[in-house]
C-alpha cells in the first residue's frame, strides 16, 4: 500500500508539472506571436515616417495621426507582452 500511495503522489506531481509546462508553453507562443506583431508594427511605423520624410512632410508633427496610432498600438502590444511574461513567471514559481 505504501508504495502505491507514493507512486500515485508522484504521478500527481508529474501531471501538475505537465499542466504548468503546457500552460507556460502556450503563453510563450502568445508572446512570440505578439513580438512578431510588434516587429511588424514598428516596420509599419518606419514606412510611414520614411514616406513622410521623403515627401518632406515630417516637420515634428504628425498631421495625419498615423504615427500616433501606430505608436499607440506598439505600446498596447508591449504592455500585453509584459503581462504575459509576468504570468509565465508566476506559473514557473508556483
Amino acid at each position: 500500500m505504501f508504495k502505491r500511495s507514493k507512486i500515485e503522489n508522484e504521478m500527481g506531481k508529474l501531471a501538475r508539472q505537465s499542466g504548468i509546462l503546457f500552460e507556460t508553453g502556450k503563453l510563450k507562443i502568445q508572446i512570440t506571436q505578439l513580438e512578431n506583431d510588434l516587429y511588424n508594427l514598428k516596420a509599419e511605423l518606419g514606412d510611414i515616417v520614411y514616406k513622410a520624410f521623403q515627401n518632406k512632410a515630417l516637420r515634428g508633427e504628425d498631421e495625419s495621426g498615423e504615427i500616433d496610432a501606430v505608436c499607440g498600438k506598439i505600446t498596447q502590444v508591449e504592455n500585453l507582452i509584459n503581462e504575459l511574461r509576468q504570468e509565465v513567471e508566476r506559473k514557473n514559481q508556483g
